[in-house]
């Protein structure tokens, strides 16, 4: 038995979407941009995250889902459906990126209208998570990396080296 087919069946009642983009500027050129989608239905609510690059393709179409699937059927349905406004060029990432940020909404909600979990449905044990930061480094500094340290004794980073970079930053 495949992993997708212990959540396949999981039956799914979809009442309501919502899209909510939030943005930060990073960087002096550079604004991140997400949208988390919520899906609602049952008094249950699932969430997802688009995490498309360019902000300025984080407009949606309106999406209408509403209605009673197995998540089989649900995934079957996105395959008819334009996810994006007309208007918006997208590659073959952005697709992907933007269906699972709809799926992963549908799947939380499935999971809590079902009463379980993930770990659960898939017969498998949590295991800890160790998340790491990734700040922009376009100018390599010792007090930006001091001051998150600072924040947070225990952070971890993840580092894109530059040329830029001297030794004695290294």
């Amino acid at each position: 038995m495949t992993l997708y087919s212990k959540i396949s069946d999981l039956e799914l009642h979809i009442k309501k979407i919502n899209t909510e983009t939030q943005e930060k500027q990073v960087s002096e050129h550079f604004t991140r941009r997400t949208t988390t989608v919520t899906i609602s239905g049952k008094e249950k609510t699932g969430k997802g995250e688009d995490v498309i690059w360019e902000a300025e393709k984080h407009s949606y179409p309106q999406l209408n889902l509403e209605g009673s699937y197995s998540f089989r059927e649900f995934s079957k349905m996105l395959d008819d459906k334009e996810l994006f406004p007309e208007d918006t060029e997208y590659t073959e990432t952005d697709q992907k990126y933007r269906r699972w940020a709809v799926e992963s909404a549908a799947l939380d909600l499935a999971l809590k209208q079902n009463n379980t979990t993930l770990a659960e449905v898939l017969d498998k044990k949590y295991s800890p998570l160790r998340f790491v930061v990734s700040p922009s480094m376009n100018e390599p500094s010792i007090e930006k990396l001091e001051n998150l340290i600072e924040l947070n004794p225990s952070i971890e980073f993840k580092l894109d080296a530059s040329e830029d970079w001297t030794q004695e930053f290294i």
